[in-house]
């Protein structure tokens, strides 16, 4: 989580950084396993999404799925107070 403090200051993870040391916290590759992992959540197969990311194989797509498997079972179990 990225929360602005200061005009010049961010908190990440309930530590502080200057804004110029946070580009070296948050690159363009965080921005892209955010979209994998953001569009596998929102029901986009594989396939397609490897298509738009350019991964040739399944096996470089399989930390991104087993990521987005955690959070539906982490989801899921929000029905056991129902029971």
């Amino acid at each position: 989580m990225v929360r602005r403090t200061f005009s010049n200051e961010y908190r990440v993870f309930g530590r502080f950084f200057l804004n110029e040391y946070l580009d070296l916290l948050v690159g363009t590759h965080t921005g892209r396993r955010t979209f994998i992992v953001n569009a596998l959540s929102l029901g986009i197969t594989p396939n397609i999404v490897m298509k738009w990311t350019g991964h040739s194989d399944y096996k470089a797509m399989k930390p991104y799925i087993d990521i987005v498997d955690s959070i539906k079972a982490s989801s899921m179990t929000k029905f056991d107070g129902l029971i």
